[in-house]
């Protein structure tokens, strides 16, 4: 899609090193360094997913959610088959970073849309957005992290809390994201 292109933009030549900013984001921003490590990763994080989907959609049931409940378990189960089938396909590097990259995207899409429905349904749930900093530090070391929390607050802010719970939230998950990308460096 061309909203993501910029993630398609790590085309390299055959055995041609990535210099300048594609270099150094590559170099500090991975904590997983080799093709083995990507495609384990993914193909781990499958089970996560699964059981995130499940989780969501029985407290979504649980406080009324419905047919909306079933959507979300569907789109999430599809979403993790697809990632898991994607993971154990592929056997480069730059298609196992974009798939990274990708997954990120729709992890933290999928948390995003789980907390906005049980808000929707008066339940709090909007700590859960943490979960997208934490995954960035695991990925991407504290760039991932920052770049987690921003976003849970820029969901915080869509789903139309004050600022100051939403710089809460961004606070807390980029607490949360840069504990863990140093504790995995």
């Amino acid at each position: 899609p061309p909203a993501l292109g910029f993630v398609f933009s790590l085309d390299l030549p055959a055995g041609a090193p990535a210099t300048g900013q594609v270099g150094r984001f590559l170099a500090d921003s991975w904590n997983v360094v080799s093709v083995a490590e990507i495609r384990a990763l993914e193909q781990r994080a499958f089970g996560a997913r699964v059981a995130v989907a499940a989780v969501a959609a029985v407290a979504a049931l649980a406080v009324g959610g419905g047919l909306g409940a079933v959507v979300l378990l569907l789109v999430g189960l599809s979403g993790a088959c697809a990632l898991w089938l994607a993971a154990g396909r592929l056997r480069d590097e730059i298609p196992l970073r974009r798939l990274g990259v990708a997954a990120w995207v729709f992890d933290a899409l999928f948390l995003t849309a789980f907390v906005f429905f049980l808000e929707e349904l008066h339940v709090v749930a909007s700590s859960l957005l943490v979960l997208v900093a934490v995954e960035g530090g695991l990925r991407y070391g504290p760039r991932g992290a920052i770049a987690g929390s921003a976003g849970g607050a820029a969901a915080a802010l869509a789903m139309g809390m004050g600022f100051g719970s939403a710089l809460m939230v961004a606070v807390a998950a980029a607490g949360g994201g840069l504990i863990v990308a140093g504790s995995t460096q």
